[in-house]
């Protein structure tokens, strides 16, 4: 059964309104012309009429779309482009100028696209759970990275190394911890994940705490400070063998200068911390 042919009724409700065309017969929108001349300044907007009234097909919304060649080369963009499937005023585009020019838009001139778009209206339904998903609520720009499951840290010597999966790691610890596990390892290098997959090492764990965590995360999204810098630097170089009260990379490096055989073995120096 032939299915029956869907049609886009319009209306020229300003005399000398333009019919909508189309640029091929495959392209997605309508072209729509403005029926006055107008210029939108600079940095701001303007409301462009097109003269023109719609009726959708079923099942059918309309959505106004930017043309590309305004959008590329003259900053001109469209904004408020839904349109419901009810609604048979005049057609109106809101242009906006992201230029440091006005544009002048003249009569006849193509200024946006109209798209017709099929839309299912569900019945809302509040829950208290939703069903979990592999990117739960990871939001902006979380996608294009590895999951949990193919992202491994290196662990041990160069002779002897060791490949350990994030997510072996994060069922053995708590949840402060998972939110900064990269972040300490980056910190820590291989002690971390050696005690992690209860291999040896338990001097990572005990410094990971919940004030290393919070250590970890402010230095991630907060604007640095001179406190923090010198608490990043304090817990760095008491990840080294030196005493307790050993505070700086300089005092650590001095320390340890002469002691270890490899030079990468050292701490960073205090300017580390400031650059």
């Amino acid at each position: 059964m032939m299915e029956k042919r869907k049609c886009l009724k319009y209306v020229k409700a300003i005399p000398g309104a333009f019919t909508p065309t189309k640029g091929s017969p495959r392209a997605a929108g309508f072209d729509l012309r403005s029926v006055y001349s107008i210029t939108v300044p600079a940095r701001d907007k303007a409301l462009i009429n097109t003269g023109l009234k719609f009726e959708l097909p079923s099942g059918c919304y309309r959505r106004i779309a930017p043309r590309s060649g305004l959008a590329s080369k003259n900053g001109i963009n469209v904004g408020a482009g839904v349109i419901d499937q009810d609604y048979r005023g005049i057609v109106m585009v809101l242009l906006f100028n992201h230029s440091n020019e006005d544009f002048q838009v003249n009569f006849e001139d193509r200024i946006a696209q109209l798209i017709c778009e099929r839309i299912h209206y569900p019945e809302l339904v509040e829950e208290k759970e939703l069903t979990h998903t592999e990117r739960n609520t990871n939001g902006f720009g979380s996608t294009g990275k590895l999951p949990a499951h193919q992202v491994w840290m290196m662990a041990g010597t160069a002779k002897e190394r060791k490949y350990i999966p994030i997510h072996e790691i994060c069922q053995i610890i708590p949840n402060a911890q998972k939110k900064n596990i990269l972040a300490f390892h980056a910190v820590t290098g291989c002690d971390s994940t050696s005690h992690f997959a209860t291999i040896t090492k338990k001097a990572a764990l005990k410094a990971f705490n919940g004030t290393a965590c919070q250590l970890l995360s402010n230095l991630g999204h907060s604007p640095l400070t001179s406190l923090s810098k010198a608490n990043a630097e304090k817990f760095l170089v008491q990840r080294y063998k030196v005493g307790k009260d050993v505070s700086s990379g300089d005092e650590a490096k001095h320390q340890l200068f002469g002691v270890v055989k490899r030079p990468e073995a050292l701490p960073p120096t205090s300017d580390a911390f400031t650059s």
